[in-house]
């Protein structure tokens, strides 16, 4: 398997990091494996010329982002997905027999994904949303562009052998690393305000005490 990690600025290690609208995206992978990007795919073509067991993958064209949420997973996956009530394509891809393990968290990140566009009257901005597991990945998630990559146990719950406090871990993971796609800021200064409002009544009990 093979995944992006841009954040902060490794982006620029894997291509010419410039705003040019004829700049394209494009990859060439082994034939039997699925390549994933930000956009959905666009064309898949075998490179008969050169060799016919490489396929050339094309995606469609992605909307203004900043070049750390670009990414790229290339290798062997069984998947599983559904679809929000927008009509977005939510898909789990996990490593090849432990597809039932994303059923938890896809079914999580759907609800969310229907809950979040209601509540803050925005909706998700592209056609898909894609979750890849990846074993032994250095971080926690990555809120890529319509490409979220989880460490594998922040993904995946076996429900004959994982604790059921994991599925609070998987719940919050699978929507906290989404809130990068809505404006959430007013909401939570609203909130911190009402909380310094009542911590500054005489009957509370306060924050911080002067000494």
């Amino acid at each position: 398997m093979a995944v992006t990690q841009f954040e902060a600025v490794d982006a620029r290690r894997c291509f010419p990091c410039w705003d040019e609208p004829a700049l394209k995206i494009r990859i060439d992978v082994p034939s039997e494996l699925t390549a994933l990007s930000n956009m959905p795919i666009a064309d898949e073509k075998l490179d008969e010329k050169l060799d016919e067991n490489i396929k050339t993958v094309y995606f469609e064209e992605s909307p203004i982002m900043s070049t750390y949420l670009v990414a790229v997973v290339v290798g062997v996956f069984d998947h599983i997905e559904e679809t929000t009530a927008d009509g977005i394509k939510v898909r789990a891809y996990c490593p090849v027999g432990k597809s039932d393990k994303g059923k938890f968290a896809l079914h999580v990140a759907v609800k969310s994904l229907d809950i979040f566009t209601r509540y803050f009257s925005t909706p998700y901005p592209l056609s898909k949303l894609d979750m890849v597991a990846v074993p032994e990945f250095s971080g926690g998630a990555m809120e890529n562009y319509g490409l979220i990559t989880y460490r594998e146990n922040e993904l995946l719950y076996d429900d004959l052998l994982s604790p059921a406090a994991r599925k609070q871990i998987i719940s919050y993971m699978a929507t906290d690393i989404m809130f990068p796609e809505w404006k959430i800021w007013t909401q939570f200064l609203r909130q911190t305000a009402d909380g310094l409002r009542m911590d500054a009544l005489e009957q509370s009990h306060p924050i911080d005490v002067m000494k």
